[in-house]
């Protein structure tokens, strides 16, 4: 009885005991081990009830229990975790990857200059580009200014346009995004001072003048020009003048004074950056202030006593002068032609007395031209011969080229030739006696009629004294005669058919005993430039004719005390330097008085003249 007792109440010890540990009859029953009794239940033979069993079986409950509340714990967890850890969205990337752009040297002043392609990496969204000093293309696309877009992966090209000078620098600024580079252009470095010329007067000069306007050009590559200052000496000293200029010395001008002998003229010029011309290297003119009437640079070899015509050589730089010599001073008559250095003044014999062994020789040159295409001198004779003759301008070799005749064949007194630049083999003469102009093949001397006198046709064409090509035509040609008012045509030269030039409003007051004498065009101007002969004492001047507009203007005039008696104006324009070179006689009373020739230079924007060579030729 009291063993039943004991064991009854070991079992609701047990039962206190699980409940303690979490466990309970309902919720947690014990494990069913097939008789629903536990086998440490019972107290054994001392009457202790065995616990073993029971305390491992309370174990692993309390561990099971124990995982399976930390396994629920550890899915609630990870999925709260898996909730809560999904990444953030990337901000955006507007600052590039660094880009440069090659700094360019040595650019020329004003050149529009294109920087390397550079490719925007970095950014993850499109980014703003602007552009300060220059444009920007996109992938080789249009040049712009204007503010855009670039997405990574795309390239940027800068353009600008050099600094307008030397030593200069310029800077483009591109901003893409929050960054951005700079693309340097450089000019070169100007230490090379200005070129520099006298255009007028030329090299060796003389003049009665006391003032004389001195012309030239400056020219920088790099560097817009300073100042331009020339020096004066002569026998008083040295003296400095600034010339004046108004289109940045490109070509300037400075009223010089002279005095009596010889004045030597040279210049500094100076550019932006201070670099200099010395006078050791100036380019230098030589300017004799002496009497009107006096030869120059000497007498040696004087022009006379019949002066008729004259030429220019560019290649050689000589003025071609022609006549007859022998017809006075008992020697026997002879065609001559001088040759006058126009930077010396200095004459020499081109053509002199006919050598006894030559067949054929001129007896007056009355026509001249230079045939350059084929180095030569060709030479119309105005005499019995009436031929045209060649001579070589190195050699000096003579020979005969056309020959004349009767009828067709005639060359009564060539006075005037012309040559094509766009045909080199076709050349034109014009005869006064004959009163046509020839087209003349230059290899071969056949030539054709394509102007010539025709009673029926009013006002009748005669007498042609000069003739020049139209540089804006050549299939036409200006035609100056020595009639009165219907003395200058324009000619069609495949036709013949030919304009007579108005004269309204020709500005001179001989009329009555003028006549053309010739005519010279300037390309670059596209003018006429007549010279006239007159009966009167004093010659009035030169005039200008424009085609365009059908104006005559008064050119130069000549002082009244210092021109009296020079006539027989003959003519050569050089367009490139801006001069006429003007050959005169002066003769009271022909051909009883003594002759003196004189060849000038005329400056066609100052309008100044200089006398390049002049002699005297006395006539017993």
């Amino acid at each position: 009885m009291l063993s039943f007792a004991n064991r009854a109440v070991g079992a609701l010890f047990l039962i206190v005991v699980l409940s303690a540990c979490g466990g309970n009859s309902d919720n947690n029953p014990l494990p069913d081990n097939g008789n629903n009794q536990s086998s440490s239940s019972l107290p054994d033979e001392s009457g202790n009830s065995s616990s073993s069993s029971s305390s491992s079986s309370s174990s692993e409950s309390s561990a099971s229990s124990d995982s399976s509340h930390s396994s629920d714990s550890s899915q609630s967890s990870d999925s709260s975790s898996s909730s809560s850890s999904e990444p953030e969205p990337e901000p955006d990337v507007t600052t590039p990857d660094a880009f440069s752009f090659p700094t360019v040297d040595d650019v020329p002043p004003g050149t529009e200059v294109e920087s390397e392609s550079a490719t925007i990496t970095g950014i993850t969204v499109p980014v703003a580009v602007s552009v300060d000093q220059g444009e920007y293309a996109i992938d080789g696309g249009e040049f712009t200014t204007e503010p855009g877009e670039i997405a990574s992966g795309q390239s940027l090209t800068l353009r600008t346009q050099a600094p307008d000078s030397a030593n200069g620098i310029r800077e483009v600024t591109v901003s893409v995004g929050e960054g951005g580079a700079t693309f340097v252009v450089r000019t070169p470095v100007d230490d090379v001072p200005p070129e520099v010329a006298i255009v007028f007067p030329t090299p060796t000069t003389a003049t009665h003048a006391e003032t004389l306007t001195v012309r030239g050009t400056a020219h920088d590559e790099m560097s817009p020009i300073a100042s331009v200052t020339l020096y004066v000496e002569n026998d008083g000293g040295v003296e400095t003048y600034e010339a004046g200029s108004e289109n940045g010395f490109e070509v300037w001008t400075a009223e010089v004074t002279l005095a009596p002998g010889l004045n030597t003229v040279s210049l500094i010029a100076a550019d932006d950056h201070g670099n200099e011309t010395s006078l050791e290297q100036s380019p230098v003119v030589k300017v004799h202030q002496q009497a009107f009437g006096v030869p120059f640079p000497d007498n040696a070899l004087a022009i006379g006593e019949r002066f008729e015509q004259m030429t220019y050589d560019p290649a050689s730089e000589r003025v071609f002068v022609s006549g007859m010599r022998g017809t006075h001073n008992e020697v026997p008559s002879y065609g001559f032609v001088t040759a006058i250095d126009v930077s010396t003044g200095k004459r020499s014999e081109f053509v002199g007395p006919r050598p006894p062994e030559a067949e054929y020789w001129p007896l007056s040159i009355t026509a001249l031209g230079v045939d350059s295409a084929r180095n030569r001198l060709l030479m119309g004779e105005g005499g019995a011969l009436e031929g045209v003759y060649a001579v070589d301008l190195d050699k000096g070799e003579l020979s005969l080229f056309m020959e004349g005749g009767t009828g067709e064949n005639s060359l009564s007194r060539a006075t005037s030739f012309a040559f094509s630049r766009d045909d080199p083999e076709t050349g034109y003469l014009a005869l006064m006696f004959d009163s046509r102009v020839l087209q003349v093949d230059l290899n071969t001397g056949a030539r054709s009629v394509v102007l010539e006198r025709d009673v029926d046709k009013e006002p009748i064409f005669s007498s042609p004294v000069s003739i020049v090509l139209d540089p804006s035509d050549e299939g036409s040609a200006y035609v100056a005669t020595d009639q009165d008012r219907n003395s200058l045509r324009r000619v069609d030269l495949a036709t013949g058919d030919s304009q007579i030039v108005s004269f309204e409003g020709y500005p001179h007051s001989y009329l009555d005993v003028a006549w053309l004498e010739d005519i010279v065009i300037s390309e670059a101007e596209g003018t006429l430039y007549v010279g006239t002969n007159y009966i009167g004492p004093v010659p009035e001047g030169m005039h200008r004719f424009d085609p365009a507009s059908g104006q005559w203007t008064r050119f130069l005039t000549f002082e009244e005390d210092v021109w009296e008696h020079w006539r027989s104006a003959r003519m050569e324009l050089l367009d490139e330097a801006g001069i006429i070179y003007l050959a005169l006689i002066h003769q009271e009373s022909f051909p009883t008085r003594d002759l003196t020739f004189g060849l000038f230079a005329v400056d066609m924007t100052t309008k100044e003249i200089v006398t390049i060579s002049k002699s005297f030729f006395p006539i017993d």
